[in-house]
């Protein structure tokens, strides 16, 4: 019984060693690694980017603020607005910081019931540098973006909040269902 559960550990981390490994497409030793290749299918040039197959791919865009997007997930996604503040007397964002509430709208389209929530949302900074996704509750016009189950058809909507620099940047949010999705929907977000 003991070699049963011996044999069965070693599949599982054989599989889990398998899922986690990168590979990548090969790049032809004249081609320069950055620049992708050409083809010609009828009278339109094809043009393939040579990426790593487990990196997230953008669907399109980035798209801005006000845009209805059809992701590859089965989602309408609108960013509706942004807006900053400073917090409440009892919610602040750190000295130096403020909040940015994004307010978006998330319509399921997949034809079954599915599961979202703030984490399918990422903001990174023009670096690259994810901003802190943050709780508040008691915000002036505010809404969380809550956990939802969306029915077909069914929309939530609400304010992602991020704690980010004092001042005017430019961000980039990210949607993808869930963090093993290999493509991400993207709109620049400038606040």
């Amino acid at each position: 019984m003991k070699r049963f559960y011996s044999i069965v550990a070693l599949l599982v981390l054989l599989v889990l060693a398998g899922c986690g490994s990168a590979t990548t497409q090969p790049i032809a030793a004249t081609q320069a690694p950055d620049v992708g290749a050409t083809a010609m299918a009828g009278n339109t040039p094809v043009t393939q980017q040579q990426v790593p197959t487990n990196a997230p791919q953008p669907s399109g865009g980035p798209y801005k603020v006000g845009d209805t997007v059809g992701t590859a997930d089965g989602f309408d996604i609108t960013v509706n607005k942004l807006s900053t503040s400073q917090g409440n007397d009892y919610e602040t964002p750190p000295q130096g910081d403020q909040y940015l509430l994004i307010d978006v709208s998330t319509k399921n389209m997949t034809g079954q019931i599915v599961h979202t929530n703030a984490l399918d949302f990422t903001l990174s900074d023009s670096t690259g540098q994810q901003m802190n996704w943050t709780v508040v509750s008691g915000l002036p016009d505010m809404h969380s973006y809550d956990v939802a189950t969306l029915q077909p058809g069914a929309t939530e909507r609400g304010d992602l909040v991020y704690e980010v620099p004092l001042g005017k940047h430019s961000y980039q949010l990210a949607f993808a269902l869930n963090s093993f999705s290999d493509i991400q929907t993207l709109w620049d977000i400038s606040a």
